[in-house]
């Protein structure tokens, strides 16, 4: 079923990722503005803007339990983010996090 679901613009620019975390809770896309979107499945309502790419953001995964996004860019960043609110999370504190993919 192609059923339109949910409509939006919050980003103009061009997406290149979209990803389900693995609860089903969450959907994020990259898009080229260098931001990462995060809604909520539920009512598909914006969760989260995770801005702080240098350059186009490209690819995103989420984390195995579903709290955390990792996204790279063009310019060669890689940044974690909280799902829940989009803050950018130091390194350190999920290096022993589980990636879906």
């Amino acid at each position: 079923d192609l059923t339109l679901l949910h409509e939006a613009r919050d980003s103009k620019a061009l997406i290149t990722d979209v990803k389900f975390s693995p609860s089903g809770e969450k959907f994020a896309l990259a898009s080229n503005d260098g931001s990462i979107y995060v809604y909520n499945t539920r009512k598909y309502v914006n969760k989260a803007k995770c801005r702080g790419h240098t350059g186009k953001a490209q690819h995103l995964d989420f984390s195995s339990n579903s709290q955390f996004i990792m996204s790279n860019c063009s310019a060669g960043d890689l940044l974690f983010w909280s799902a829940d609110n989009g803050e950018l999370q130091a390194p350190k504190t999920i290096k022993t996090t589980q990636w879906e993919t």
